[in-house]
């Protein structure tokens, strides 16, 4: 038992063997070994999920392979990373959005000022900026220098 421990410490996994082997419930019980032979194609999932549930095929649940197993599980990893990879890109910029306009969850006492508040307070710097140097603000057709 030991032995098995310090196997599974060195990344061999225990495989149950299947019922039509040995009982499930038998004290012979299963194997520790080592997975080597990966294949990572997406054509055995995939093909897995495109079984009937209904009948004899048995959808994903007819899986009787370890190395499918820690395949699946590896494609599956990638996927929750890059879900939560996107949702945090969204989120921020949700995020940003929400802190840059709204005034009342963020008061520019408390924070920097918001976005068009900003703006206003740069608008209103150089137009008296601009009638300091006596220019003509009525003729300005953009920003100044």
């Amino acid at each position: 038992m030991k032995l098995d421990w310090l196997k599974r410490r060195l990344g061999h996994l225990y495989e149950n063997p299947t019922p039509i082997d040995v009982d499930c419930h038998a004290p012979i019980g299963g194997d520790v070994r080592k997975i080597t032979n990966l294949t990572f194609s997406p054509s055995v999932i995939i093909g897995y999920l495109l079984k009937s549930p209904f009948g004899g095929e048995g959808w994903i649940v007819s899986v009787d392979d370890l190395e499918d197993i820690i395949e699946g599980h590896v494609w599956l990893g990638e996927a929750y990373l890059f879900y939560s990879l996107g949702a945090l890109s969204v989120f921020g910029f949700i995020t940003c959005c929400f802190v840059w306009f709204n005034n009342n969850a963020y008061p520019s006492e408390f924070y920097w000022p918001t976005g068009p508040e900003a703006s206003l307070a740069q608008a209103f710097t150089f137009l008296v900026r601009d009638q300091r140097l006596e220019a003509n603000v009525r003729s300005a057709q953009g920003p100044t220098r």
